[in-house]
């Protein structure tokens, strides 16, 4: 058991997103004992903080970065553990969104760095405290290994009186940073669009790096969302925004996100991938040499990249365009003709699926080549999929959650 380290201060806009595969492997500690300090920190706001093993030194985490962390946490009065990634794989978490104690020790670790931090009540559950396994006014300590920054939040690139910028009706100003290429986001069928936010002082408020949570789907629904319905329009395939808003405009989604209203802010916008149409398919079954195999008897090619964001295992629920033949070229199924793609939990299909599907992220497209024995076996499903039959599936992931 995980306990959510998120606070309540950003109301999500879409599902939460998992973060690229990890480019480290990392080492898993198991210790099970709080450890002993080594020189005790004690900075202004009552966190204390000892270095148990030192960092790289050269880079440390933001308010918006999302980072990978293994961590146990004790209850300081009792010793008891309340709370341990080590028993599992790592946790991504998004610096700035965690309780405080935690948002101000991450800032001062880099990358292999492992801290203990006694974190008290007040930055950290505070009185109401976090039933069942934290009571109320409890001091906190946690060992704590940052094990890499996997996402950084784009860096805020200032307003002078000489920045080049259109003004909209509302009064909100559009500065381009990229035009983009191809039709504008509106026109389009799907598209992934990631927000940065910052106040008039250039202090980081929010964004989808800190929530993991970019705006996923068809761009004419996000078009209610406030600020989003005048960014998006401007925006085509690889294009990115900055733009000045005011108080007025952006209230009513503050009031969504729990932000204070009534303060002019800055926001970047930028649309990473969008995708006009969804045509379906035509089959297709490249030679061996140009599918890579895994284990199980799977094969697979990736036909295009997405935005980085992959499905995190058998535990996650996808949305997905599909269609599928046997290797005659006989076509058995697809979504493209019902008008409309599918979510599923990719513990709920054929192992194939559940092997395959997170080799690519949200936006990619890929093809699976599925032996029997990952597909529908010898009893195949009558009457389109005969027992025994290998598959070819072309399949477009849209979205994923968990």
């Amino acid at each position: 058991m995980t306990l959510s380290l998120l606070a309540a201060s950003i109301a999500a806009l879409a599902p939460a997103q998992p973060v690229a595969q990890p480019a480290l492997t990392p080492t898993v500690q198991d210790e099970s004992t709080i450890p002993a300090d080594t020189e005790i920190v004690t900075l202004e706001s009552g966190l204390q903080y000892s270095v148990l093993t030192p960092g790289n030194g050269k880079e440390f985490p933001h308010r918006g970065d999302r980072v990978k962390v293994h961590y146990t946490g004790w209850l300081k009065d009792t010793g008891v553990e309340f709370d341990s990634s080590r028993k599992g794989e790592p946790v991504v978490f998004g610096v700035g969104a965690l309780i405080d104690g935690w948002n101000e020790g991450l800032e001062l670790m880099s990358p292999g760095a492992r801290f203990k931090m006694t974190i008290p009540s007040g930055l950290g559950y505070g009185e109401n405290g976090y039933p069942p396994r934290i009571p109320g006014g409890s001091d906190l300590v946690f060992d704590v290994e940052l094990i890499e920054i996997v996402e950084r939040a784009p860096k805020f690139l200032g307003w002078t009186e000489t920045t080049e910028a259109t003004a909209l009706g509302n009064g909100i100003q559009v500065h381009t940073v990229t035009a983009g290429e191809g039709k504008a986001a509106t026109e389009c069928a799907f598209g992934i669009f990631h927000y940065t936010v910052w106040d008039k002082d250039g202090a980081y408020l929010t964004g989808s790096s800190l929530s993991g949570s970019p705006l996923i789907g068809n761009p004419k629904n996000f078009l209610a969302l406030g600020v989003f319905a005048d960014a998006i329009p401007l925006l085509k395939q690889g294009g990115d925004v900055f733009m000045k808003v005011p108080a007025e405009v952006a209230d009513s989604i503050f009031k969504r996100m729990r932000l204070e209203q009534g303060q002019e802010t800055f926001w970047r916008l930028s649309a990473p991938t969008l995708i006009e149409a969804f045509d379906k398919p035509a089959f297709e079954l490249p030679e061996d040499e140009d599918l890579t195999a895994t284990p199980s008897g799977l094969k697979y090619k990736v036909l295009r990249k997405g935005n980085g964001t992959f499905p995190s295992g058998a535990g996650a629920t996808v949305k997905c365009h599909y269609a599928g033949w046997l290797t005659d070229g006989t076509p058995f199924d697809n979504s493209y003709d019902r008008g409309a793609p599918i979510d599923f939990p990719l513990s709920g299909v054929v192992k194939g699926w559940t092997e395959g599907i997170p080799f690519i992220d949200v936006g990619g497209k890929l093809l699976l080549v599925i032996p029997s024995d990952l597909g529908y076996g010898d009893g195949g499903s009558p009457p389109k999929i005969p027992g025994g039959a290998t598959l070819v599936f072309i399949v477009e992931l849209l979205q994923t959650q968990g």
